[in-house]
């Protein structure tokens, strides 16, 4: 029963968070280490408001029950004693469930059981979960936060996500409100994190539901406001657990891909979409590439699709067809997962015309990427033809990397892929061209393709793979300064969000692709690197966060006495890692081996024994399931450093 509660509280979380921004690129926005000392208007603090409204914003609703048990465990700043949780009468999922996740919190941190009742009480205070849809009055209340959170940016002023949220006293009451929904939600979780002191670091809320319990709490912070940079924040994943994804949900990320709750059919192959199509005639070979001598491959032969056919551009335009008239929010076109070049002879050989007297040629790097644009092109003129709101979504991936000659169409929206990238330094930086080992050339340009889609269009998340890798069971991997730069870069170029390739936090659904078998993987992957998963949740809300204090509060929070001995862990894992990066030539991705890490970041640093003692000092003042934890990271680490002879 409770795994089934927790599905559907899943559930609830992610319907309807798939949003998007307007159109604008935003201005440099200065990279501080928080968002308060950025610059930027990320977060507010705010004077309270003291001016009581002339009406009731409750006029109406149902009048509280006469024998309704009020607890005092939950007090604001002043001792206003916040006795129920207020849930308006047109509230919908999203703030039901803010509610639901202010009752059970309270209810861990303090064994106070708060009401959820329709309207407040003159006699104490409440926490008020709405929106404009769910009560119409704050509107009038808190005309300037709404305006704020209606502010999605324009001309030469940032992009904001629209599921912003806002934490106003007024009176006794505190109202916790977004301009939709979703950053109604996102407001409680806050609160929650904010002044009950909650973390959800872990799936296993007996392991990573991080908090102190209490007799009484004073909330403490409150007339703020936030919004995030990135409209679509969190983990392309294709499978895992309801505890995995609330997790992740309460850290205010919004979105995964390739899931049931969505439309966006990101992992589909476009070979399997043209046989699908209403319009596919099994006796057209021209769907298909050729071999370089011209003759035509099958179906099963073919790397890609002929991208020059237009008997190719209709049928996949049959078939995005149906996805929007299914109703979902966009139509979707995805490049077969290979790197082989496709033939398409004789039309590869020759000029090929993108726009009227404008051509590129077959020597050109560009010129596979703009006939594969192009291509996606036709098919959104054809989908925004018929419905003019209609939008087409695929990725900058193997074909479709390279920026391309033509222009994009506004209603596609883009993922931008880099396969490969180089965890060693941040996707933008140049150092990356140094490399001379098994490096792609195509991994060291992406620092100037990146830039380059940025003029491209105004519709792009990137995909990146920070939380996939064959190793990541076996090491700790402290790329999160890289990754802080990355989104600090993402900001700075108008990217719509930041998804990455990742793991549930969950025990054996695959056992990690490598000779190291696991039968628990990938829940080792997050014993192990849980902290880097943690932080990109952080930063993916506000990548101007400190992450010296962010790693300091998981380390005493989840690690307890052992945090000095954790933090020391992570100094010495961080210090191999940076020592070696400079001079290290190859490419450090997902493929990497977990030997290549002890080998090249780790015995070279001469951080083995160092390590290995602040890891059994922590085992030593630590028990149970976190001892546990700390037990695997210390066997892990010393059963692949001592493979070494001098260490």
């Amino acid at each position: 029963m409770k795994r089934f509660l927790i599905l559907l509280l899943a559930l609830t979380l992610f319907l309807g968070t798939f949003v998007s921004c307007g159109d604008a690129k935003p201005s440099d926005v200065p990279g501080s280490s928080s968002v308060e000392d950025s610059g930027s208007e990320a977060s507010q603090t705010l004077e309270p408001i003291t001016e009581a409204p002339e009406t009731d914003p409750f006029e109406g609703a149902e009048p509280l029950p006469a024998d309704l048990a009020i607890p005092d465990a939950v007090k604001s700043a002043d001792g206003t004693v916040i006795g129920t949780i207020v849930l308006p009468a047109g509230a919908d999922a999203n703030e039901t469930t803010a509610a639901e996740e202010l009752r059970y919190h309270i209810q861990k941190v303090t064994g106070a059981d708060l009401p959820v009742v329709g309207r407040p009480s003159e006699e104490y205070g409440s926490l008020i979960v709405c929106s404009p849809a769910s009560l119409p009055a704050i509107a009038e209340l808190f005309p300037d936060d709404l305006a704020w959170l209606s502010d999605l940016g324009g001309g030469e002023e940032s992009r904001w996500c629209p599921d912003g949220f806002a934490i106003r006293t007024l009176g006794k009451d505190v109202y916790i409100f977004g301009n939709i929904t979703r950053g109604t939600l996102n407001g409680a979780y806050d609160w929650i994190e904010e002044n009950l002191g909650v973390l959800w670091v872990r799936a296993d809320e007996e392991l990573g539901l991080l908090y102190d319990e209490q007799p009484e709490v004073t909330a403490l912070k409150t007339d703020y406001r936030e919004k995030s940079p990135f409209a679509l924040r969190g983990w392309v994943n294709n499978w895992g657990t309801a505890e995995t994804f609330s997790m992740w949900s309460r850290n205010k990320l919004n979105w995964r891909c390739a899931n049931w709750l969505y439309a966006i059919g990101l992992g589909q192959y476009i070979q399997s979409q043209i046989t699908e199509s209403p319009l596919y005639d099994p006796e057209v070979t021209e769907y298909w590439n050729t071999d370089e001598e011209g003759n035509r491959l099958t179906q099963e032969q073919s790397p890609q699709i002929n991208f020059f056919s237009e008997k190719a551009v209709e049928a996949i335009t049959a078939y995005c067809l149906l996805q929007v008239e299914n109703g979902e929010y966009a139509a979707y076109i995805g490049e077969m997962d290979v790197s082989d070049h496709p033939y398409c002879r004789p039309d590869d050989t020759q000029p090929f015309e993108y726009a009227p007297g404008q051509f590129v040629n077959p020597e050109d790097e560009d010129y596979l990427s703009t006939v594969y644009w192009t291509f996606i092109n036709k098919v959104a003129r054809n989908i925004k033809e018929k419905y003019p709101d209609g939008k087409l979504g695929t990725y900058a991936y193997q074909v479709g990397i390279i920026p391309p000659r033509c222009e994009i169409e506004d209603n596609v929206l883009i993922w931008l892929a880099p396969i490969g990238e180089d965890l060693c330094y941040p996707l933008l930086s140049q150092e990356v061209k140094n490399k001379t080992g098994k490096s792609l050339d195509i991994v060291r340009r992406y620092c100037d393709f990146v830039p380059a889609w940025a003029e491209k269009s105004s519709h792009i998340e990137v995909y990146n793979y920070y939380g996939i890798s064959r190793a990541q069971h076996q090491v700790t991997i402290p790329f999160w300064n890289r990754m802080q730069t990355d989104f600090q870069d993402y900001v700075r170029l108008g990217f719509e969000g930041v998804s990455s390739e990742g793991v549930a936090d969950c025990a054996g659904l695959w056992t990690g692709g490598d000779d190291k078998r696991d039968e628990l993987f990938p829940y080792h992957s997050w014993t192990m690197n849980g902290l880097l998963f943690w932080l990109y949740s952080k930063l993916a809300w506000n990548p101007w966060e400190d992450v010296d204090a962010l790693i300091e509060t998981f380390c005493d929070r989840y690690y307890g006495a052992a945090s000095a001995d954790m933090k020391e862990y992570y100094r010495l894992i961080k210090q191999g890692w940076d020592e070696t990066t400079p001079s290290y030539k190859q490419t450090v991705f997902f493929y990497t081996h977990y030997t290549e890490y002890y080998k090249k970041f780790i015995k070279p640093a001469k951080i083995g024994h160092p390590v290995l003692d602040a890891l059994d000092r922590a085992i030593a003042v630590t028990s149970g399931r976190i001892q546990e934890e700390i037990q695997y990271m210390r066997d892990t680490f010393f059963t692949n450093i001592s493979s070494f002879q001098n260490w």
